[in-house]
């Protein structure tokens, strides 16, 4: 079984290293990790922010963190991982993450908190703010896990767990502040956190 596994807020907590690293004022609002009511951070009322705007804020706090690692991982996922690993599984992630800006500190912070597990890291570049103002649709991931041939995909985005579910893969969703109020979707798994998820 080859099972593809998002990066940030499945395996990496950034979001709330974004958060600290703003003393969780986005554009003059305070919010906490559970206010975040929209993936899609510039979506949420009061929060003043453009599509190129909110990339930058990511990226930032990724640069901020090369050389340091010092990005969390999500609590309990690495032994999940480990049982699936000994059962022969194969274990790759798929990630927004530009690859020309991150794939070394990526793939040094996966050597970190995720030593031997990982077969394949695939950078789908959709943080890329010229290929947003272009409209270009190739780094949607429905598009790439439909090409990767994807048995299983892990997420927290509900956008992305709906249009690769219509691709008829499995999805998982881990339960999240952002999408816990969407709607029930055939071919997606909500768990509540990941070591819940039973292949």
């Amino acid at each position: 079984m080859i099972i593809w596994i998002d990066m940030d807020e499945v395996l990496a907590e950034l979001l709330e290293e974004v958060l600290k690293q703003n003393d969780y004022f986005i554009w003059g609002k305070k919010l906490t990790y559970e206010d975040i009511s929209d993936y899609y951070i510039y979506n949420i009322d009061g929060v003043k922010l453009s599509i190129d705007e909110a990339i930058i804020l990511f990226r930032n706090t990724l640069e901020k963190d090369i050389g340091k690692l010092e990005i969390k991982p999500c609590e309990g996922v690495y032994n999940k991982l480990l049982e699936w690993k000994k059962k022969w599984y194969k274990l790759k992630v798929i990630t927004a993450r530009a690859e020309n800006l991150f794939k070394k500190y990526t793939l040094d912070w996966l050597d970190k908190y995720y030593p031997w597990i990982f077969d394949e890291v695939y950078f789908a570049n959709s943080w890329n703010i010229k290929i947003k103002k272009n409209g270009k649709d190739d780094t949607k991931k429905s598009i790439i896990c439909k090409n990767l041939w994807i048995d299983v995909m892990i997420e927290d985005n509900w956008d992305y767990a709906k249009d690769i579910s219509w691709c008829g893969i499995k999805t998982y969703l881990i339960k999240k502040p952002w999408n816990i109020n969407k709607p029930k979707l055939e071919n997606v798994v909500l768990v509540d956190k990941f070591e819940d998820i039973v292949l």
